[in-house]
């Protein structure tokens, strides 16, 4: 692989970065999955994020399907969807509160989780 990069002109990843890694954020992804569940981000977006919550059926737009990420209308990006969190979601009215008291961190290991299921990496 480092060859085909050499050759092409463009620097490899370095290790735990290329497609098939998390990044390194195994540790994060993992205290994302645990905040979904403490915070009932399951409630509506699904236990494995597919926007099939047991109160979707009531919210109107539908939760997100985190799967796809054309799905995500303030940005795909950790950095933009831990700003989701953070700010919520207005449509007509609020569909997703606000999570602008969760430590930053915390935030963004959320945002982390989400991620993982749209790129089909999530952990258990």
């Amino acid at each position: 692989v480092c060859c085909l990069y050499s050759c092409s002109g463009e620097s490899a990843p370095a290790v735990g970065e290329g497609p098939a890694s998390d990044g390194g954020h195994t540790a994060a992804i993992e205290q994302g999955r645990q905040l979904y569940g403490q915070h009932g981000c399951a409630a509506c977006h699904g236990p494995g994020g597919q926007g099939d919550g047991r109160i979707a059926h009531t919210l109107r737009p539908s939760p997100r399907d985190f799967r796809n990420p054309d799905n995500f209308r303030h940005g795909y990006n950790v950095e933009q969807i831990a700003d989701t969190i953070r700010d919520g979601v207005a449509y007509t009215t609020r569909v997703m509160p606000k999570y602008a008291h969760l430590p930053k961190a915390d935030r963004r290991a959320l945002a982390l989780y989400i991620r993982s299921l749209a790129d089909g990496e999530e952990t258990h």
